[in-house]
């Protein structure tokens, strides 16, 4: 059995004690560099992914190897079915070889930090896409918007997008950085603050 693990940014803090122990007594350990950092006591188990469809295939092999009762435990950010690992795996296993113990997402994480209700809440990933489903979103007149980020489509390139479409006094922003972890950080600007920052003004993990 593969369990897919979601952790957030305080590690395994953040885990309850069945996943915790899930993890020990896991035959393999596999991970970003990030997610393999928060147990560094399993170091001789452990397998970093970097290249997915490398790995994946790695894992895999693995898997054909492993006796009954032993298990692979890979961790993920958040919820692995939310634009995350879980995809990628469900491509590559059949979901009887697959468990998901999601943890909290960071969408769900900001909405509880602002104390907002989000079930009215229009939700796009711009992290490694274009801004096409934005761009509608935004000429729809979507009123509350959740929009997960990256280097390139970073806050200050939306808040610009926003701009471009005339939506200078629609919208106010939050940025959400670091959720759960010990350097967590919420900003709330107007559109023209937001549209004069860069990509380096923000973490790599909001």
């Amino acid at each position: 059995m593969i369990h897919v693990v979601g952790i957030g940014l305080n590690g395994a803090e953040g885990l309850t004690s069945s996943t915790l122990e899930l993890i020990a007594q896991a035959k393999i350990l596999a991970g970003g560099d990030r997610h393999l950092g928060y147990f560094p006591q399993y170091g001789e188990k452990s397998l970093i992914i970097k290249d997915f469809s490398v790995d994946l295939n790695k894992i895999g092999q693995i898997h054909q190897t492993l006796k009954s009762h032993e298990t692979i435990v890979v961790l993920a950010s958040g919820d692995p079915l939310y634009f995350g690992l879980g995809r990628l795996l469900l491509e590559k296993f059949s979901p009887k070889q697959l468990k998901f113990h999601p943890h909290l997402s960071s969408i769900q994480l900001a909405f509880n930090c602002l104390k907002m209700p989000w079930q009215d809440a229009t939700i796009i990933s711009a992290h490694g896409r274009s801004n096409e489903l934005l761009t509608q979103a935004l000429q729809k007149g979507a009123k509350k918007l959740a929009i997960l980020t990256d280097g390139q489509n970073h806050p200050g390139a939306i808040a610009n997008l926003c701009l471009s479409l005339g939506l200078t006094t629609t919208y106010q922003a939050w940025v959400c950085e670091n959720l759960a972890a010990t350097n967590e950080q919420i900003q709330a600007f107007d559109l023209p603050s937001l549209a004069s920052l860069t990509a380096t003004d923000f973490s790599p993990s909001m």
